[in-house]
């Protein structure tokens, strides 16, 4: 496409489209691209070094060129209905989504999520086109921005665009409502989890029994056979000595008849008498191989009945044991499942409260809403209808009478809400003087000093003190403060800001002309408990009208 070469940018293809960034020749501008512009490019520097030898470098970088990277005509942002698990932290978070892009799985870019502090985070996941952000409690309640960033779309233009973001407001109720219901839902699921596992123990338990039901009667079956053995044994036995004694009694007798006997070389009865004998004494051989038989089996069932025994007395310790075990896991699961069922119910309650307090705040924002306006209008009429007389300020009951009205709208704002108990409305005292003023203690006050104002009309909850001239959060709260002002006489001025501890939130002057003017300034802020706000006056000499200055503010809603 070009070649720098010793300064100067050559385009090898000329084209209108083509140049490098002034102030930077060594660079390449593309303008006016489109869909066909999208692929690869790549940069190659070639080197000389002093000793004549060359070397190079490539880089390569890839084009997309898309005609808008939203679906939609602006950026989207909203937070999702219901907490989201974080699979990361395991945790109910609440979703916030910013879309929606064109880009189906994945996006080439990451947008800049920036808290209600200007903290900027980086995004969750990416899913349908749009980003993710989790937010584990605690939760910052405020606005919320999703941005673009702006290298995402200026490579087509030679002047950045404008950023393309979007904002979500997180509110407190909302907030707390969503984290509670994803909670509920994980202790139910818990719940569940343990009846289960209380199911499985019962099942187990019952398996156990069954099988130990098992063993007991083999173990019966086994001492009856025992039994019977025993028997056998017993009667072979007596039937063995019966035999003994009978062939005992045969040799006596066989004896006798041999020493008795007088015919040498014949057949004698002693012959039969000793076959019989003999076969006797096999008969008894056999009944004793019998009975060593028997006896060895008995052995045998004898310690099978004693391991058999061992077996059903293990087995019956370890019923014991795991009975003891599924009973303390089972009082343990009881106890743990009364628990949860309080847990529900607890946020049962919470939620059904917190359902209540949104739609009664619903009701009290219109109100409050509603009142707000009301008191924009009467700060404007004020304005205008102070000091109409022109060139005198011979009565200012008109603009006292106003001022009064506000106090009213002040206290009654305040009576709106269960928890504002916090308001207060100060001014400066009139003075006797020719100036209407107090003196230069405080109408004169130095510049860049604070206002101080010593008439308490009304300090509920103590927060503003008038030694200092400065309102202290007594809450983290959000609170509604108006301040108004008018300058001593014709040819002097008043100068005023609103002062958020050391940071300026909204200014105000006032001449003092042929008609007299007047001014005010007024702002909703959320407070940090000790955070203070005061007035402080301008960089100038300014001159204030006593009755005609005037500081107010109250807790319109307090933070859970």
């Amino acid at each position: 496409m070009a070649i720098f070469s010793h300064g100067t940018f050559i385009p090898t293809h000329p084209s209108p489209r083509l140049s490098s960034l002034p102030g930077a020749p060594a660079s390449l501008m593309l303008t006016n691209v489109s869909n066909a512009d999208s692929g690869l490019y790549y940069v190659e520097v070639t080197l000389r070094h002093s000793d004549g030898a060359l070397s190079s470098q490539r880089h390569e970088t890839t084009l997309d060129v898309i005609d808008n990277i939203l679906v939609t005509s602006s950026l989207e942002v909203w937070m999702e209905e219901g907490a989201s698990l974080s699979p990361n932290t395991s945790q109910w978070s609440l979703h916030l989504t910013c879309g929606r892009f064109m880009y189906g799985v994945a996006a080439p870019f990451d947008v800049i999520w920036t808290d209600p502090t200007g903290l900027q985070l980086p995004s969750s996941s990416y899913s349908n086109g749009s980003f993710h952000l989790l937010l584990p409690p605690p939760v910052t309640l405020g606005n919320y921005t999703c941005s673009v960033p702006r290298y995402v779309s200026t490579c087509s233009h030679s002047v950045a665009p404008p950023e393309l973001q979007g904002s979500v407001e997180v509110g407190g109720v909302a907030a707390r409502l969503a984290l509670l219901e994803g909670r509920q839902g994980t202790l139910s699921r818990e719940n569940q989890e343990l009846t289960q596992h209380v199911d499985t123990a019962l099942r187990e338990h019952g398996l156990l029994e069954d099988r130990i039901h098992a063993l007991e009667k083999a173990q019966a079956v086994l001492t009856n056979d025992s039994q019977t053995y025993q028997t056998q044994i017993d009667q072979l036995q007596s039937q063995t000595k019966a035999t003994d004694t009978a062939m005992a009694q045969l040799s006596q007798r066989i004896q006798q008849l041999e020493s008795t006997s007088s015919l040498p070389n014949t057949t004698s009865p002693s012959t039969a008498v000793h076959n019989t004998l003999q076969s006797l004494q096999d008969v008894t051989q056999q009944c004793r191989q019998q009975t060593q038989q028997l006896q060895h089996n008995n052995t045998d069932l004898g310690l099978t009945n004693h391991q058999l025994l061992l077996n059903t007395q293990a087995l019956s310790q370890q019923l014991n044991d795991t009975e003891r075990r599924h009973s303390a896991q089972l009082t343990s699961l009881e106890a743990w499942v009364q628990q949860l069922d309080s847990r529900c119910s607890a946020l049962n309650s919470t939620a059904d409260r917190l359902q209540r307090e949104l739609e009664q705040n619903y009701q009290d924002d219109a109100d409050v809403i509603a009142r707000v306006d009301d008191l924009e209008k009467l700060v404007n009429a004020s304005q205008v209808a102070c000091y109409q007389a022109g060139g005198q300020h011979q009565d200012h009951g008109h603009l006292t009478h106003k001022v009064t009205m506000v106090e009213n709208l002040v206290k009654a704002i305040s009576s709106r809400q269960d928890n504002s108990d916090v308001s207060f409305h100060v001014r400066m005292t009139k003075h006797n003087s020719s100036r209407n003023t107090m003196g230069p203690d405080d109408t004169t006050p130095p510049p860049d000093s604070p206002v101080l104002l010593r008439e308490e009309v009304d300090n509920r909850g103590h927060g503003f003190d008038k030694a200092n001239g400065s309102f202290s959060a007594p809450y983290t709260a959000t609170y509604l403060f108006l301040a108004s002002l008018a300058a001593g006489t014709k040819g002097d001025y008043a100068q005023m800001y609103l002062m958020w501890n050391e940071r300026a939130v909204d200014f105000v002057q006032a001449f003092g002309a042929s008609n007299f003017t007047s001014g005010s300034v007024h702002a909703v802020l959320h407070l940090q408990q000790g955070d203070r706000v005061w007035l402080k006056t301008g960089h100038g000499h300014s001159v204030f009208n006593a009755s005609s200055t005037a500081f107010s503010g109250a807790l319109i809603w307090k933070d859970p």
